[in-house]
């Protein structure tokens, strides 16, 4: 009876869980307004979805270009939403849920392989106290979806660590071609659960295992295969060159720009750890577990973490959504090595009857919650009022699809996303166009239309005339 109270236990506090970490980022999720890279990669979904461009080369918002910022997989998995369920501002959103949901249910799945599928609702409550999780999975940042596919090559490398050979090959195979998925959403950052298994063989085992270090190099394999594969068609090479001039060397030749200094993500880092950290010191404390030394297991999954975030220090362009692969293992490793106080928690909750009624309740509660606040906040504008208010009062003057001329020095990133997502318009540093974007009031560039933040003009003159 203890068993089955104490799992029934386990199903209603994961399932709280999950539904608090909906109820975090519901109210972003169903308004307008999203970070500048977020709506450019919706537009590019959506004009992938309407038939622009193709999966190597996804149409941009710069004209006449196409986009290889990024490898392409999370843009085209996108417009696969698009194209089913048509333009509405949700769509992505939508997707960003599902994501979240997947990355929720892959955790779940590493710690049923960790030993401590108990304390699973503890990851998942540690995963949705990081701040930037919300942050990344409201703006439909890429990283949303390379986590599901890295934590799925988690999951594939700590399951080749436990079982016998011939499954351990399969499971790392699979490790690898959730690796190449991953590469394929975010780039090189995607690459770390390779190191799964091998800091594994280095940390936990008590001896020398040959057959395990064929296991661990086999993900590796598996993508180098794939790799030369694509090397060896002419588009994805061509695109893949691409991305690598325009993104990766440039941004180490210092050709992208750099908002924050070397050590911003090692701060943020530190900063999403703090609250995680404190709330499993309260949980030890509160239940007497005691302190230990952190076992090996600990240990392997710290260095598995540190390998995720240390590396981004190397990038001169640093921001705080670049954690978000990260987080989902610090939290396993808190997970495990709280899983003693874990169990105390949750036997004293199972022993307890009114416990066991308001865990019964909670997930209801907050699911009403979280469906009232749905309801509340559909279609209205949480951020960039301004810029939202602009485009709107704008596009019933312009024509979708075309391209608008701008004034030297426009530099409004978010009108021009916003413009891109909303009537697949691009702007063009160009002041003869019939049309004319400005950020200061010119009368040089031909007749008022919408005047404020951003000035709109008709049938546009040079500044010489």
């Amino acid at each position: 009876m203890a068993t089955a109270d104490t799992a029934r236990t386990q199903n209603r506090l994961l399932l709280a869980c999950v539904v608090l970490l909906f109820l975090t980022v519901i109210s972003d999720l169903v308004t307008l307004g999203m970070a500048p890279d977020g709506t450019a990669y919706a537009g590019i979904a959506l004009r992938l979805a309407s038939g622009e461009g193709s999966f190597w080369y996804p149409p941009s918002f710069v004209a006449g270009t196409s986009f290889h910022d990024h490898p392409p997989l999370g843009l085209y998995l996108q417009s696969l939403m698009f194209g089913l369920l048509g333009d509405h501002f949700w769509v992505e959103n939508l997707y960003s849920a599902l994501m979240l949901l997947c990355t929720v249910g892959v955790l779940h799945r590493v710690c049923d392989e960790l030993g401590i599928g108990d304390a699973s609702w503890y990851v998942v409550l540690l995963f949705l106290i990081f701040p930037v999780v919300a942050f990344v999975y409201t703006n439909n940042f890429l990283e949303i979806t390379m986590n599901t596919f890295a934590l799925l090559a988690l999951w594939g490398a700590v399951r080749a660590t436990r079982v016998r050979f011939v499954p351990a090959c399969l499971a790392a195979s699979l490790s690898g071609v959730a690796v190449l998925l991953a590469v394929l959403t975010k780039g090189p950052v995607g690459l770390w659960p390779l190191a799964v298994m091998p800091l594994y063989l280095m940390i936990c085992p008590d001896r020398w295992d040959l057959r395990m270090w064929l296991v661990a190099v086999m993900p590796t394999l598996v993508l180098l295969l794939a790799l030369v594969v694509l090397m060896w068609a002419p588009a994805s090479s061509a695109a893949i060159g691409r991305y690598l001039d325009g993104q990766l060397l440039a941004t180490f030749a210092g050709l992208r720009e750099a908002e924050f200094g070397r050590y911003h993500v090692l701060v943020k880092l530190l900063t999403n750890l703090s609250g995680p950290v404190l709330y499993s010191a309260v949980l030890i404390l509160s239940v007497r577990a005691g302190w230990r030394w952190p076992d090996r297991k600990v240990w392997w999954l710290l260095a598995v973490a540190l390998c995720v975030s240390l590396p981004l220090m190397v990038s001169p362009r640093q921001y705080s959504h670049y954690l978000a692969p990260s987080l989902p293992v610090y939290a396993l490793a808190m997970a495990v090595y709280c899983q003693g106080a874990v169990s105390i928690l949750m036997a004293k909750l199972a022993a307890s009857r009114p416990a066991r009624v308001v865990l019964g309740i909670s997930p209801i509660v907050a699911g009403s919650a979280l469906l009232v606040a749905a309801v509340l906040k559909f279609g209205s504008v949480s951020d960039d009022q301004k810029e939202i208010s602009f485009v709107r009062s704008v596009s019933g003057e312009l024509e979708r699809g075309s391209e608008l001329g701008t004034c030297p020095g426009f530099r409004n990133l978010r009108v021009r996303m916003y413009l891109f997502r909303s009537l697949n318009i691009r702007l063009v540093d160009d002041v003869e166009r019939p049309w004319v974007l400005c950020h200061v009031p010119d009368p040089a560039l031909g007749q008022l239309v919408v005047e404020g933040e951003v000035n709109l003009y008709q049938h546009g003159r040079s500044f010489q005339d």
